[in-house]
This record gives structure tokens, C-alpha cells and sequence, in this order.
């Protein structure tokens, strides 16, 4: 309007806006703190992405728009590459049993890694496939069939013993004392089938977690400091790390939310029905 010598008031009507809006500058947000807040994020839980900051922002209470976190997550340069899934070929194949309240299903297996000596480590994992929580990682330099019953007598007479028990068919884990065991105990084992990780996807979905955020980042001097190391992981795992498929809470939250709202109702383990 200025370079064409048309007053205000008259281009205002023509271009039917009000005054306000031809004087309106529009002010730049400052976002420091939230920027602050986000390096913070990203430093505690480093596999975190913008949508999960998102998330742990809103759990403490605060509103905010997940659009102007992501535009500044990807300002403060924390968007890391983002990963490919492999893809299976074949149909898929669904869980034989799948869990649907604490203490349905756990899963256990072994994973490896080693000392800054060269030396090897053997780390069993047992979790509970509903409440996503992880009972135990317990390192050792070796565990035969005699190892993994006492570590499973340990955390059933902590937790309860759970209806099934699944994992691979690793010669520990079929082994016939152990299967003898379960058996006195009424725990049933479900074994999947060999070549087939899948059929066990909690499993291989929380020892993937265990490697990239915990095993891959950490070195390891002596058994007593790799079992502190995986104590405390597991600790942060359980009571810290927001997990998508159980409402965007943490493992030992969430059990209890199911257990508040199961209070009052009778259990049926013989069957299982979801929420």
C-alpha cells in the first residue's frame, strides 16, 4: 500500500482486514527453556526420540504442542537416524498365548557380551510379557540348568509364579531338570519353534533394548561391577522408561494402575480375557 501511495485506511477496506492486523509484528516464542528441557531428556534416555519427549513432558503435567517439539528437537540437532526394520517374508505368525495380565506369561533367555579382559559374560533376562517388567538380569560367566533353577525359584518365590514360561529351545532351557522343575511348580513351558525369534517377540524386542541401550554403551571391568551396572539399568527400566504399548507409562506404573482397577474383581487365571 506504502509503494502504491494508498492510505491505510483505504487498503485496510479494500483488502477487507482490520488496522490491527496490517500493524500486528508478530513475536518470536522463546524457546530456551523447553530447548533446556529437551537436552535433558535426550541425555537421561538417549533412545528417546521427539514423539517420547513429547510424552515424558506431558506426564509431568505440562500442556504443550508436540508440533513445537519436534520443530525444536530438530532445531537442538537431537533427531537421530532412524532405523530400518527388517522385514520377514512369509505370513506372519501370530503368539501361541499371549499374555494378558501380571503373572500370565514370562519370557527368559541368555544374552553374551564380555569383560574389558576378554572374558565372558552371560547375562540371563526374565520378564513379564504384560507389565513389560524385567525381573532379573543376572550376570555370570557360566549358567547351566542348575543356575537358572535357583535364579527362577528365587524370583517366583519374590513375584508369584507365573502360568507359562517361554523361550527358546536352548539345551538350558529344556534341559530335563529344569523342565522337571517347572513342572512341580505347575508353571507350563512354551517353547517356540526353532528358527523362528518372532514367535517370542517380547523377548527379542527387550533383549534389543538391553543391547543398544545398556550392553553397547557400558564397559565392564569385573563380574561384581557388570551386575551392579545391570541392577541399576534394570531399576531405570522399570520405574523410568515410558513404553508405547502400555499406555506410554513405565513397567512397575502400569502393574500398578491394573492391579487399582482388579482390585475388587475376581481372577480367573484359567482364562484370560483383555481389557
Amino acid at each position: 500500500m506504502k509503494t502504491r501511495g494508498i492510505p491505510i485506511d483505504r487498503g485496510c477496506t479494500l483488502i477487507q482486514i482490520a488496522r490491527s492486523s496490517y500493524y500486528f509484528a508478530p513475536q518470536g516464542r522463546d524457546d530456551t527453556a523447553l530447548a533446556k528441557r529437551l537436552h535433558e531428556i535426550a541425555e537421561k534416555h538417549d533412545s528417546y526420540g521427539a514423539e517420547k519427549a513429547y510424552k515424558e513432558i506431558r506426564r509431568g503435567g505440562e500442556v504443550i504442542n508436540i508440533k513445537r517439539v519436534e520443530r525444536v528437537w530438530r532445531e537442538e540437532g537431537l533427531t537421530r537416524p532412524r532405523k530400518r526394520k527388517k522385514r520377514r517374508s512369509g505370513p506372519k505368525l501370530d503368539i501361541a498365548i499371549k499374555a494378558c495380565y501380571p503373572g500370565h506369561v514370562w519370557t527368559y533367555d541368555f544374552m553374551y557380551d564380555r569383560l574389558e579382559g576378554g572374558k565372558k559374560l552371560k547375562a540371563l533376562t526374565v520378564i513379564d510379557e504384560h507389565t513389560r517388567e524385567c525381573y532379573a538380569i543376572d550376570m555370570s560367566h557360566s549358567m547351566k540348568h542348575d543356575g537358572i533353577i535357583e535364579r527362577l525359584d528365587r524370583l517366583m518365590n519374590q513375584h508369584g509364579e507365573p502360568d507359562f514360561l517361554r523361550s527358546d529351545n536352548g539345551s538350558e532351557f529344556i534341559a530335563r531338570k529344569v523342565r522337571e522343575w517347572l513342572e512341580k511348580r505347575t508353571v507350563r513351558t512354551l517353547y517356540i519353534d526353532p528358527g523362528k525369534p518372532w514367535q517370542n517377540g517380547f523377548g527379542e524386542s527387550f533383549n534389543s533394548r538391553v543391547r543398544e541401550e545398556f550392553l553397547n554403551k557400558e564397559l565392564f571391568f569385573s563380574l561384581h561391577e557388570a551386575q551392579i551396572k545391570a541392577d541399576i539399568w534394570r531399576r531405570y527400566y522399570n520405574t523410568e522408561r515410558i513404553h508405547g504399548s502400555i499406555g506410554d507409562r513405565p513397567p512397575l506404573e502400569y502393574r500398578k494402575a491394573w492391579e487399582d482397577s482388579h482390585r475388587d474383581l475376581p481372577m480367573e487365571r484359567s482364562t484370560c480375557t483383555e481389557d
